[in-house]
This record gives structure tokens, sequence and C-alpha cells, in this order.
């Protein structure tokens, strides 16, 4: 596994062409087989950092209580300066106005946080941002409230109605909607 990973696309080609088993991977499904091979051949562990490197997954962090509590707190520290910095400060200065429990909430920080690998001043940048951004489309009304299909115009519900986006029918790995 670990020697595949180092190998350069040239050195992966010859290695094709050079295959020990001498087999032919002139199709699709050859290749398929000897790539199920080479996996049930992995320990559990490797197969699963594997999947992790295919799923993007690889290198995520664990979220310990310790470990969340030190990150929303740089956060904060990183939104205390930005507030008062940053160009975008204004509609989450507003926000905090309104009902600070809105951009306060846990889980609303982890997305930030977690869209940034856990970059505190990054996430702080995108939070300012995206209040921005919010303010500027749905105003100052529904700037503290989770935007709903109800709250867009007219024409946005009925392009939503027509199919144009639409959720898989499967979650990722994460369970997220794709």
């Amino acid at each position: 596994h670990k020697k595949l990973r180092q190998e350069t696309s040239e050195e992966s080609d010859e290695r094709l062409e050079d295959n020990d088993n001498d087999e032919d991977f002139e199709d699709v499904e050859s290749l398929d087989r000897q790539l199920a091979r080479d996996m049930n051949e992995l320990s559990m562990e490797e197969r699963q950092n594997v999947m992790q490197m295919i799923h993007g997954l690889e290198g995520l962090q664990e979220e310990t209580p310790e470990f969340l509590e030190e990150r929303l707190n740089a956060l904060q520290i990183a939104l205390d300066y930005a507030s008062t910095t940053n160009e975008d400060r204004e509609a989450y200065n507003l926000a905090v106005e309104i009902d600070a429990s809105y951009v306060q909430n846990t889980k609303f920080r982890l997305k930030f946080l977690r869209c940034e690998l856990w970059n505190a001043e990054l996430a702080a940048k995108r939070l300012l941002k995206y209040m921005k951004t919010k303010m500027e489309l749905f105003g100052r009304e529904l700037l503290c409230k989770k935007i709903c299909q109800e709250d867009l115009p007219p024409q946005a519900q009925r392009a939503l109605m027509e199919g144009g986006l639409q959720h898989m029918p499967v979650r990722d790995s994460r369970g997220r909607l794709v």
C-alpha cells in the first residue's frame, strides 16, 4: 500500500506493463479484479486508510470534547479580533445584536471550523463572509434564522420545484446529503 502511494504515474504504468503475474489489463473488468485482489491482501487498517484516502477523509481530526472546546475558544478569539478589524464584520455584529445565540451556537460554529480543517482564523473569516452574504441575499429579517424554502422568492421556489437540483438517493460516508 505504502509502496503504491509512493510510485509516480510512470512507475505505475511500468508496473502494469511488467506485471509479475503476467496478467493483461486490456479491459476494465480485469483491472477491477486485480484491484479487488490487491485490496483483499491489505490488513483491515490499511484497507480503511485507503478508503478514507479515496473519499477525502484521510487525516480527519478526532473530535474529543477537549479538542472541540479548544478550537471553539480559538474561534471566539479570532471572531473577537475580526469583528473589530474585518471589512465583513457588520453583518456578524448585527447578528450578535439581534440574536447572539444564533451565531454563538456550537453546531453552527463547528460547521465553519470543520470546513477550514480547524483553523480558527480561516473559520472566522468564512463565518463573517457567510453572514455578510446572508445579509445581502435575505436581509436583516432572516439574518438570524435558518433559511427555508418558504423564505425564497416565488421564482426561486419554482426553480427548485422543477427539479433542476436534486439530492442523491444515498448519503456520503459521513452521512451528508449529496
